[in-house]
């Protein structure tokens, strides 16, 4: 599961800790830094990594929309406890402002709204990735040396019956090859579109039509048996479902 690490700035401490806990309590987000001091934070923002910052808008010396203004593409979640900014803060497109005190509803909200961004944007990183990587060189079966395998047009992914360590990959014109000795981590990392179902199993999520808690249909039947539904595994469900939302 991929994480957001998130910076909270509000100079009021207990909001801090309202946020921090809440933080806690969401598996996909870590807190990377807390600060009460706005100063503090733009003097150590050159070397801070973070994927969401939480600011309130009434800050002292430095405002938050100053701050927000000086963070460039980093999604912003704007927290206030008045209106007097709120027209000047939708003008920088965040992703959520609010309203405190804080409710638990309204902050799941603005947090899994950050989430899917961060999904998404994770993805188009990917992407352009393998479009700029357009090949990749496998061991196939029967052929001496590399094989050159173009990563867009892998559609499914399964062990090889007779040995794990080798894959079998499926491609757009319907061949099959056999990959010896490649590990479904490395699959996954050079073809961002492939995504786990199963120990056993990748698919192409171009591929998926639709699914349920634990199987994924297909929308075209692929392999010599015309596999039209595959075993969505528990182990790898929330990281499927997560790929599927940032995909659509």
């Amino acid at each position: 599961m991929q994480h957001l690490n998130t910076v909270i700035i509000d100079d009021d401490e207990l909001s801090i800790e309202q946020l921090s806990d809440y933080c806690k309590g969401l598996p996909y987000v870590d807190v990377a830094g807390r600060f009460q001091s706005p100063t503090k934070f733009i003097e150590l923002l050159p070397a801070l990594d973070f994927d969401l910052c939480v600011i309130d808008l009434n800050l002292p010396v430095i405002n938050g929309l100053k701050i927000a203004q000086q963070l460039k593409d980093t999604p912003i979640i704007f927290v206030t406890a008045g209106e007097r900014m709120l027209k000047a803060a939708l003008d920088l497109a965040p992703i959520d402002i609010v309203s405190k005190p804080f409710r638990k509803e309204r902050l799941d909200i603005a947090f899994k709204k950050a989430y899917h961004l961060h999904g998404e944007r994770s993805w188009a990183r990917k992407q352009a990735n393998s479009e700029k990587k357009e090949f990749e060189l496998f061991h196939i079966e029967g052929i001496q040396g590399k094989f050159k395998l173009r990563l867009s047009d892998i559609l499914f992914v399964y062990s090889d019956k007779g040995d794990s360590r080798h894959k079998r990959v499926i491609m757009r014109n319907g061949n099959t090859y056999k990959i010896m000795d490649c590990k479904f981590e490395k699959l996954l990392t050079v073809a961002p579109t492939l995504v786990r179902v199963n120990g056993s199993q990748a698919i192409s999520l171009e591929l998926v039509q639709n699914y349920t808690h634990d199987s994924v249909a297909l929308q075209t039947p692929i392999g010599d048996k015309q596999v039209k539904e595959l075993i969505l595994n528990r182990a790898f469900r929330k990281d499927f479902r997560e790929r599927m939302t940032a995909w659509l």
